[in-house]
């Protein structure tokens, strides 16, 4: 996933502002390959790896910069990271996920591309040229979060259904 993540960021270079930059975030046996990815294409200068981050004063600190989050292929836990810091995330409508793409309110607190390339680079190109609707998302995103997916709420839910009570915030949406 992060290959096209990648050709579509190369693919809308001219349609988005120059101070744009691709941060990849992580380890992993695919790391080198994106690489060398980013070496051929030439985009060194717009695509950065980080790797690894633990540190989570280190990580707050990227996503403050962040105007979107995306995971083209899998929604899973960064998915409430990234609501949770009220960064808005982008994943494709039939992503891999463990539930957690529920959580997702389309062009709301987040983005649903559809499964080909040309619709997550129109999703970057309109994210990056809107910087401001990305910021409000954001917002919506943290307050989302806040509301519905809090360790205490989700524990409050298991507790809701042993005890067979009611007090956990649910969205009636789902």
């Amino acid at each position: 996933q992060n290959v096209e993540l990648i050709n579509a960021f190369n693919n809308v270079l001219g349609k988005i502002p120059k101070n744009i930059v691709l941060t990849i975030i992580g380890d992993g046996l695919e790391k080198v390959k994106l690489i060398n990815l980013v070496d051929k294409l030439n985009l060194n200068e717009r695509v950065e790896f980080t790797g690894r981050i633990e540190a989570p004063t280190v990580l707050k600190d990227y996503y403050k910069e962040s105007i979107l989050s995306v995971s083209y292929g899998q929604a899973g836990l960064s998915v409430l990271q990234s609501l949770g810091y009220g960064v808005p995330f982008l994943t494709k409508i039939n992503a891999i996920s463990g539930g957690e793409k529920t959580n997702i309110r389309d062009k709301e607190n987040s983005l649903f591309c559809e499964d080909i390339i040309t619709s997550l680079e129109n999703s970057l190109i309109s994210a990056c040229n809107d910087i401001d609707n990305m910021r409000l998302m954001g917002k919506r995103a943290y307050e989302y979060y806040s509301k519905y997916c809090t360790i205490e709420n989700m524990c409050q839910g298991f507790i809701d259904a042993i005890e067979d009570t009611n007090l956990s915030n649910v969205d009636k949406r789902l």
